[in-house]
């Protein structure tokens, strides 16, 4: 299917973008739209034990179709400061990985924590305009749910040393999206060579 392997590619250009830090290359005129959740579902995966959480994430898209962006706050929900964290990103098309930033979001163990309580917002200085009928259409902005994108948090490094980790639930996640991907290609597959079994 034609469109699936352009929002595919989108979708691999977006996880280049963030494994090297977005705001690297991007170009600072560039506006974007927020892409709607009836076509690509950006959900934030159930951790409770977890000391932090996603707040206002946006998948975005760049308003000439070629980049993605995702944006999004962290609480720290828990008691102790935060160091050092991994936040990833995992789509149903079976790709995924680390989404980086700045200060702890970075990989870097510096002296910058985030505080119980507080929230750090990303150094995002992307220009968002409104969705129009006439930017939907020309970015093919219509019809279902066509991938659906997770965000979630695998380890965290707390300012006295400790550690959490929620291995399980991301190799579960990881799991099961490759799993799909993989049975979304063969129904591909059939549909182009319905002889084979």
């Amino acid at each position: 299917m034609r469109y699936r392997s352009i929002v595919l590619f989108l979708l691999l250009s977006c996880l280049a973008n963030t494994a090297i830090g977005q705001e690297s290359k991007r170009d600072e005129n560039q506006s974007y739209v927020v892409v709607p959740n009836e076509l690509i579902l950006l959900v934030i995966a159930s951790q409770p034990e977890a000391p932090i959480r996603f707040e206002e994430a946006n998948l975005l898209m760049s308003v000439d179709g070629r980049d993605l962006a995702i944006t999004y706050n962290l609480y720290n929900s828990g008691a102790k400061p935060i160091r050092y964290l991994a936040p990833y990103m995992w789509t149903s098309f079976g790709t995924g990985g680390t989404l980086t930033g700045s200060r702890p979001l970075s990989g870097a163990i510096t002296g910058q924590l985030i505080q119980p309580g507080q929230t750090i917002k990303q150094d995002s200085n992307h220009k968002i305009v409104p969705l129009t009928a006439e930017l939907r259409e020309k970015l093919k902005l219509r019809g279902s749910v066509k991938a659906m994108v997770v965000l979630m948090v695998k380890n965290i490094t707390f300012a006295d040393g400790t550690t959490y980790s929620d291995d399980s639930t991301f190799r579960a996640t990881q799991s099961y999206f490759e799993d799909l991907s993989d049975k979304m290609n063969r129904l591909e597959s059939l549909k182009h060579h319905p002889k084979q079994k």
